[in-house]
Parts: C-alpha cells; structure tokens; sequence
C-alpha cells in the first residue's frame, strides 16, 4: 500500500469500517511511513478534541432566565406587531404560530450540556456489534466452513498469535458453522460462527491480561450481547436470539 492508497482508507481506518485486509495493510504501511503515521496521529487528536467535554458547558441559572425573558419579550412583540398586519389570519392561529416558534427557540438555547462520554468497555461492545452486523450484511459470514472443531482451530494457526478454543456444541443446540478473521481491539481476532434454530451467533475471543469475570448481558438495537474473560481471553457473544439463550450459550463456553 502507498500513501495515496493509506490517504483515501485512513479515514474508514479510524472509524473501524475497513475490513480485515485493508486494515492490516493500513497498519503495516504507518508502521514505515512517518508522513502518514503523523496524518494519522493528527486526525485522532483531532477526533479527541471534538469529543472532549472542554467543547461544551453549562449555562448558568442566570443566563438561562435572562434567556427565557427575552425570548418571551421578543415573541411578544413580534406577536402583536403580526397580529395587525395578519388580518386575513384568525388569532387562534397567528397564537399557534408564535408558540411553535417560541418553543423551537427555547429548546435550542437551553441546550447547554452534551449527552455522557460512552463508559468503558462502550467502543469494544460497538465494534462488536458492527462487526456482527457486517458480517450478515456482507456474506462474509465464515472464512473456513466447518462443523469440527478439529478442522476450525488448525486453520487459524499462522494467521493469529494464539489459537482459539472450539467447541462443539451440537447437543446443547448450537450448531457450528466455521469460522473466520475479524479486528475488533485493534488487533486480529478469531471469529468462531454458531447457529440457533435459524439464528446466527458471533463468538469473538482473544487473550487479555486482565482477570477472570462473570458474564455481563448488554443489548443493542435489539441484539443481545454477553461479555466475559475466562482463561486469560476476552470473549463476546452476539445475536438476535432471546437473552436467555445467549446467556446460557456464554455458560457453555
């Protein structure tokens, strides 16, 4: 990849919309090229600034008044200057008029706070949820189609750092489909497909350092997510099935 090539996808880089070759290939071009690693460090400091709170504060009680007056003093001579020259306009309907322009103006001026910065863990559980949805959208559903376990983890060998567990699940429910590359954490992950009664499960794993944790339920636009950490990997879970059967999906593993 040359520059020209890293300049037009840096952009979809950073928003985490380029798929698992383009990434890599973005990643290993900034790692050479100091021009577009400092094109990149730019944008993102950029990107930080717009999202910090130091962009936003909150009006004082006193300003907020002194608003709300002058709006109020404002519409009402507006409203008494128009409701001589509108005579061919019923005042009930001049009166709605000026409310619906009163509170237009109020609702905008007495906007003064932003809404809360995501929490942690917010972007991994996004990009999860992205990473899912594409793969549904963009027939990208598995790289190697297996319902063996003994198949699926070979292939991952030399494509990743570590090597994924897989389970067969077939007597709890679970069908295995295959499995497949993904980036989710800034770095290449395993991707391993089950299916439910029609209904496709996403299980995305990698190692992390941090500790053992329970399973944690979270729901996005109707999909239903788990997150836990079990022998030093991070593991997520995603799909349109009932919460229930995610959760005990999770347990399995």
């Amino acid at each position: 990849m040359n520059c020209t090539e890293a300049h037009r996808f840096l952009h979809a880089y950073i928003d985490n919309e380029l798929d698992i070759a383009h990434t890599l290939d973005i990643e290993r071009h900034l790692e050479t090229c100091a021009a577009c690693l400092e094109n990149y460090n730019e944008y993102q400091a950029l990107r930080d600034a717009m999202r910090s709170d130091s962009l936003y504060f909150t009006a004082p009680e006193k300003l907020q008044k002194s608003v709300s007056s002058a709006i109020r003093q404002r519409n009402r001579a507006t409203f008494i200057a128009r409701a001589a020259s509108w005579r061919g306009l019923g005042v009930a309907a001049a009166a709605c008029l000026i409310v619906v322009a009163l509170a237009v103006l109020m609702s905008g001026f007495l906007r003064t706070t932003p809404a809360s910065p995501p929490g942690p863990g917010t972007a991994i559980q996004q990009q999860v949820f992205d990473s899912h949805m594409r793969s549904l959208m963009a027939d990208h559903l598995v790289d190697i189609r297996s319902s063996s376990p003994n198949s699926i983890k070979p292939w991952f060998k030399g494509k990743l750092d570590y090597t994924p567990y897989v389970y067969d699940l077939t007597s709890n429910g679970y069908s295995l489909v295959g499995g497949r590359l993904d980036y989710l954490d800034n770095r290449a992950v395993a991707a391993i497909v089950y299916q439910r009664q029609g209904h496709t499960i996403n299980f995305y794993l990698w190692p992390t350092q941090q500790g053992t944790t329970t399973i944690a339920m979270s729901t996005i636009r109707g999909y239903h997510l788990a997150n836990w950490r079990e022998e030093n990997m991070n593991c997520w879970a995603i799909s349109d099935l009932n919460q229930s059967e995610i959760q005990k999906f999770a347990s399995l593993q």
